[in-house]
């Protein structure tokens, strides 16, 4: 006889504990291609948060007519607002009005041209670019990630 391990989840932590991670299905289907830019990018804030410990729960557009309210907080990962309904742009900037948010890419960004000159930025342990041929640049300004950061994107 073959012993089965039962793995139980940890309890649902309480809605005030819990960031909302918006996640455009929109832009998923703009972004469509070969490359995991947008999947690491969107994934890469639900890591963020949870290797600190932070609940999470996924929307997308379609749950902005829930009620959502009494969550910590709202981030939103790369979401362009100009992929999505109108209508969707308003629910979204009105729950984001409503909880402490804060939001990757407020615009659809510029798409970085090939050669030798693409946009870099420094950190702590040197410099790195911010993109590559063809894909959407980072923001400009990296100074709010704290001492030593600087950007060199535009």
């Amino acid at each position: 006889m073959q012993k089965v391990a039962i793995v139980l989840s940890p309890p649902e932590a309480p809605r005030d504990r819990k960031i909302l991670l918006f996640v455009s299905k929109w832009a998923n289907y703009c972004y469509r291609e070969p490359t995991e830019w947008l999947h690491d990018t969107q994934f890469g804030a639900w890591r963020m948060l949870t290797e600190r410990g932070i609940p999470v729960r996924f929307v997308c557009e379609d749950h902005l007519t829930e009620d959502l309210s009494g969550y910590r907080g709202v981030y939103v990962a790369f979401s362009p607002p100009e992929v999505m309904p109108e209508a969707d742009r308003r629910r979204l900037a009105r729950l984001c009005a409503r909880l402490p948010a804060i939001t990757e890419m407020p615009s659809v960004p510029g798409v970085a041209e090939g050669g030798s000159s693409l946009p870099a930025a420094s950190g702590p342990h040197g410099p790195f670019p911010v993109t590559a041929p063809g894909l959407p640049t980072l923001p400009c300004d990296l100074s709010g990630l704290g001492r030593g950061w600087t950007g060199a994107a535009s």
